[in-house]
Parts: structure tokens; C-alpha cells; sequence
């Protein structure tokens, strides 16, 4: 069966039982996805009806006629939300919200035929803001940090827009059924981009270093909260599919052939591209034609695009990763139209599109927008770059895309979201610091660079001879780009903050 998702075709084949699992949560006037079951509140589970609550959650919430009134601008769910993660089935859903923080988990079952299934939850809420949620499915258990849309760049915790965070986990089901739990996530544990959580769920703060002067060391200590605390969990969709592996995959640093023929040219592009010669991997790829291979060839540029190193053929473009994301998404579309109920194709796609709109919200709705803010549009793209998991093609990419829209100028002059950019880039600096200039330049603190601020040249005594205009031009040029060169490296704008912008980008 399809069924098409927020522009993205999510597909579920028919398992031993011909019928598709796929269930969206809702208030009983809802908006219901095309092919997938209402569940309420009220739905109890029965063995006669084969799925329902065992634990029922105690609110529904409808986001489609949701707005928020931004700077005096009205902004509907439709302009908020990314359209990879908007559609009826994330609209609504349900939750326990709790307003003193406390865990009230609820649990939905399925049953179904024996056997092992790839499970794909919806979480979170798009009228309200999320965190440190914790879903388990049969033992299995996966975690949201955040599933909210940060629109300033000055702090963390203030934010107004919900989200929607799909997971998706191999889960066996070996007994006929599957037991989802959704509750607080107690874990005191590390999160890829937002560092040390709190135990208990509880509102994760950040101490720092505020580095205010473009010459000398941070000298003001102050913490923010980069996680706020639980205060309820919220499910809106579920899909159980039949197990389908990625046709590639990384194994620690290696990629490797997955699920996808053994392919001679295949198998050599990835030789090339575990040998970092991304414009062979790139070739490689692009030779596969027969239609078995497309997945993989598009899975291919996935990878390639995700690579820290890769811009356009190895050169800085500012475009070169969103050419590989389109043609990916091209080729998986023609994949899908051939086979819809390709379950490998489909979730490759999601990956793909959730990459694509991240750059796009970044490149082309960010800076380059017109009518809405561009904090709003770079918070869209790092609230996608959030929910690359380890195994996405673009997650160490997408934690560069990250950096670069968090740091950059700030309306609360050098706050939390530059400082945190920076930590995250001195993270990955001994990985990737000597393959992508972002990385470098966000690492790189920018009082220990030299320490000397700017002084101009007088290019008109260097230039003593020639055409007194050609000496003006050149002397003027020279200048420029001279304080061009050192407002880079030390990414400061004239009122001393530590910038971004054209500077950095």
C-alpha cells in the first residue's frame, strides 16, 4: 500500500497478514492520513481488534489550524514546519503532558503475524515544543532530545515552534505484537550535538565562557539551558514495516555493501570513496543505470553529499551537496513510481528529502528569503540536522549544517548559540578540521588567533608609481581586502561581536 506523506512516499508492503500497520494518533475530528487507522485517546486495545491503548494518554491535540504571531507576522503549521515532517499524519496526535515535569508514559499495542518488522514512530507535537522523550518498542528503546523548531539564535530555551521527529528501529516481534512506551527520558547521558543531559529529564543547563572581546580571552562565565525539561511525551504516527536493510551502510569509518547486488562498478565506488577519492566515488555511482542498482546509486550520492570533505567536485560551492540531494530524490522518485511498494526506496527518500530541506532552508529560504526572518529558516534547517541518527548518510554533514546556523551574528551579541557552534566545531575538529573550512573556521577561537586587531595599511605610500586613479583603485582594493582577510579570521563585526554571515560562509 502507499501512502504518501508530506510530499515524501512512505510505503508499507503487506506483511504475513495482507494488511498495512500504520496508525495515526489523533482527536476524533482529526485529519486523518489516507490508508492509515484512526487511533483516539479512548482507542483501548481488545484482542478482537488486534491494537489499541493498554495505557491510554490523556490529551489529543489537533495542530492544523495552529498559528503564531512572529515579529507581527502570522506564520500557519504550513510555514512552520519543514514539509518532509508535515502532513495529516503529523498534524495531531496525543500525549501526557505534565506541567510539573512528572513521567505519566502511556503504551499502545499491535498485534500481528510473528516475526521481525522496521518500526518508524512520528513523535513530538507541532503546537507545542518537546524534549527528552523516550519511546521503547519491545525493549528496544530510542530517544528525542528536542522535537521543537528553534527560531532565535541568541538562546536555546526560547522557542515557539513544536516539530515532528520520525525514529525508525528493528524490532522483533517474535510474540504477535508490538508494545510501544512513550515516557520521560531519565537518562543522564550524551547527545551528539547538545552534550550533557541531565538525569530525570530534567532541564539541561550550560555553563561557558562568553567571549565578548575580539582581542582578549572570555572573561564572563554564564550557563543557558540548551535542553528545557520534559513536560510530556507525544506519539502522532506509527508504521511497522517489513524488514528492509539500506543497500549501504557505515561500519565504523568504512562504507560497505549492505543490500544491493554485488555490482563491479558499485563495489569499486565504494573502494574509492573508503579512499577518499570522492570524485572517482562520485563517477562510480553515477554509472549505475540498471534499475536494481538505482537505490544504491542513490544512496551513493547521499553518502558523497554527506561527506565532510565533498563540495561540488571537491571545490567550496554553494551548491555543490543540494545538486547530489535532488538527484537522489530524482532517482528514488523513478524508483517508487516503478515499485511503490519499495520500503528500502521509500526510506531512503525520507532521509534524502530531511537532507535536502535542511540545506534549502539554510541556502535559499535562510538569508536569501524574503518575508521571513532568517533565524527562522536556519532554525527550520538545524531542527532537521537535529534528527540525522549515526546511520544517516548526512549526519556528520548535518552537524556541520548545524554549526553554521547557530553560530554567525546574534541578536543577544555572542550568547549561547555561537558559543555552543563553537564547542561542537572544537569537537570535530580533529576529524574533519583539515577537510572542511567550516569546521576550522568555527573552531578556531578568535582571540588566540593573533591577537592583534586590525590596522590599516596605507596602500597609497606602498603604491608610488603609476596613474593616480589606478593608484586610488588599488590602494582601496587592497584595503578591503585586507579587513575582509582579518574580519574573517577573527569573525567580528564593528560592534565586536563574534560574527558570521557573508564573513563565515
Amino acid at each position: 500500500m502507499r501512502t504518501v506523506v508530506s510530499g515524501v512516499l512512505l510505503l508499507l508492503i503487506d506483511c504475513a497478514a495482507a494488511q498495512p500497520w500504520q496508525f495515526d494518533f489523533q482527536p476524533a475530528s482529526g485529519p486523518l492520513e489516507a490508508g492509515f487507522t484512526k487511533v483516539t485517546s479512548s482507542t483501548a486495545y481488545s484482542a478482537a481488534q488486534g491494537y489499541g491503548f493498554v495505557v491510554a494518554p490523556t490529551r489529543e491535540v489537533d495542530a492544523s489550524a495552529k498559528t503564531w504571531n512572529i515579529f507581527g507576522r502570522i506564520v500557519t503549521v504550513e510555514q512552520a514546519i519543514p514539509p518532509s515532517l508535515l502532513s495529516d499524519a503529523t498534524r495531531d496526535g496525543v500525549s501526557s503532558p505534565s506541567p510539573s515535569g512528572g513521567d505519566l508514559p502511556f503504551s499502545f499495542r499491535a498485534d500481528l503475524p510473528p516475526g521481525f518488522y522496521d518500526v518508524t514512530l512520528w513523535m513530538g507535537d507541532l503546537a507545542t515544543p518537546r524534549f527528552r522523550i523516550l519511546a521503547t518498542v519491545n525493549g528496544v528503546d530510542t530517544t528525542v532530545t528536542r522535537a521543537d523548531i528553534n527560531d532565535r539564535r541568541g538562546a536555546f530555551d526560547q522557542t515557539q515552534f513544536g516539530s515532528s521527529v520520525p525514529r525508525r528501529l528493528r524490532v522483533d516481534a517474535s510474540g504477535g505484537s508490538i508494545l510501544i512506551t512513550l515516557g520521560r527520558d531519565d537518562a543522564a547521558r550524551n547527545d551528539p550535538i547538545f552534550g550533557a543531559l541531565a538525569a530525570n529529564g530534567a532541564a539541561s543547563p550550560w555553563t561557558f565562557n562568553l567571549d565578548e572581546s575580539p582581542n582578549n580571552p572570555p572573561s564572563t562565565v554564564l550557563t543557558a539551558t540548551l535542553v528545557p525539561a520534559f513536560s510530556g511525551a507525544a506519539l502522532q504516527a506509527l508504521m511497522i514495516e517489513p524488514v528492509s536493510d539500506p543497500p549501504l551502510v557505515k561500519v565504523g569509518s568504512t562504507l560497505t555493501l549492505e543490500q544491493a547486488p554485488p555490482d563491479a562498478a558499485l563495489l569499486a565506488a565504494i573502494n574509492d570513496f573508503n579512499q577518499g577519492n570522492l570524485a572517482a566515488a562520485l563517477a562510480g555511482f553515477e554509472s549505475l543505470s540498471a534499475p536494481a542498482l538505482l537505490p544504491a546509486r542513490a544512496a551513493g550520492l547521499l553518502w558523497v553529499a554527506g561527506h565532510p570533505a565533498w563540495f561540488s567536485g571537491e571545490v567550496l560551492t554553494s551548491d555543490g551537496e543540494q545538486a547530489l540531494l535532488t538527484e537522489a530524490l530524482q532517482l528514488l522518485d523513478q524508483v517508487l513510481l516503478a515499485d511503490p511498494g519499495n520500503v528500502q526506496a521509500a526510506h531512503l527518500r525520507l532521509q534524502a528529502a530531511m537532507a535536502s530541506e535542511a540545506e534549502q532552508f539554510r541556502r535559499k529560504l535562510g538569508y536569501a528569503s524574503v518575508g521571513s526572518p532568517a533565524v527562522e529558516n536556519l532554525g527550520r534547517s538545524a531542527a532537521l540536522a537535529e534528527q540525522f541518527e549515526a546511520d544517516h548518510p548526512y549526519a556528520r554533514k548535518g552537524q556541520i549544517l548545524w554549526l553554521r546556523n547557530r553560530g554567525g551574528l546574534d541578536p543577544l551579541r555572542n550568547s549561547v548559540s555561537w558559543e555552543r557552534a563553537q564547542w561542537n566545531a572544537q569537537q570535530l575538529e580533529p576529524l574533519y578540521g583539515g577537510v572542511n573550512p567550516f569546521v576550522h573556521l568555527y573552531a578556531t577561537d578568535q582571540w588566540a588567533n593573533s591577537g592583534a586587531p586590525w590596522a590599516r595599511v596605507d596602500w597609497n605610500q606602498i603604491f608610488t608609481s603609476g596613474p593616480g586613479w589606478a593608484r586610488l583603485l588599488a590602494a582601496n582594493l587592497n584595503s578591503w581586502l585586507d579587513l575582509f582577510e582579518w574580519w574573517t579570521i577573527h569573525r567580528q563585526s564593528p560592534e565586536g561581536d563574534i560574527g558570521g554571515g557573508w564573513s563565515d560562509d
